[in-house]
């Protein structure tokens, strides 16, 4: 009996946790959605002559899309640290410029995570990381800088909070390389169970009654 009343229990504890669980808030974490790159394997957010278009999920002020292979920005994916994880497109940010990305989450602990690279044959790039209107940090890269992974746990409150990427001074034609940027946290609680999520539910609380009523009567 006490097993048969925890699985009910457990059937009506899945309905609000479900809710709850940890997921990506990021779309398009690795820019791979990009259709707009000119014959040089690269494009500018909002930039006449050079637009993209529009990448998924990002914008900003001026953000750049680049080819992994794109000789003009010091081909990105011949630097250190690229691998098969990576796609075949990439973000840059340069001087004051920024990327960005609004997300919608319930609130609490989150985990940001990203990758950088600096351009090979300029000048470094400086860059701040901002979530919800707060400074995360602020990094930098120098010229051929390799590959390598920084990651972020934080509290923040519910509901839309924008994302940032924004290069700090100005450094000539220096660039801090994105890539593989995940943000993970709670998904907004929907006051409206999903169908599934209310018959495992009101699967649940028959059971448990079902339970009560044997106990009552085992008494």
């Amino acid at each position: 009996m006490k097993k048969f009343t925890t699985l009910a229990a457990l059937a009506v504890f899945s309905l609000f946790s479900h809710a709850a669980h940890s997921a990506e808030l990021l779309t398009n974490g690795s820019f791979e959605s990009a259709t707009g790159l000119n014959p040089d394997g690269y494009c500018y957010q909002g930039v006449a002559g050079v637009d993209c278009g529009g990448v998924s999920g990002w914008g900003g002020a001026a953000p750049i899309q680049i080819a992994a292979t794109s000789a003009p920005w010091g081909t990105p994916g011949s630097l250190a640290g690229f691998n098969g994880t990576f796609g075949n497109q990439l973000a840059g940010v340069q001087n004051t410029n920024a990327l960005e990305q609004t997300i919608s989450g319930a609130g609490g602990l989150y985990t940001l995570s990203w990758y950088d690279a600096g351009r090979l044959g300029d000048d470094g790039q400086t860059y701040q990381v901002n979530f919800g209107g707060s400074t995360i940090g602020t990094f930098g890269v120098n010229s051929g800088q390799g590959w390598s992974l920084n990651s972020f746990t934080f509290t923040a409150a519910a509901g839309s909070q924008l994302l940032s990427f924004v290069g700090v001074g100005t450094q000539a034609d220096g660039t801090v390389f994105l890539d593989k940027i995940s943000l993970t946290g709670a998904l907004p609680v929907s006051p409206v169970p999903e169908p599934e999520s209310l018959a495992m539910m009101l699967a649940g609380l028959g059971l448990l009654g079902a339970a009560a009523r044997r106990q009552r009567k085992a008494a």
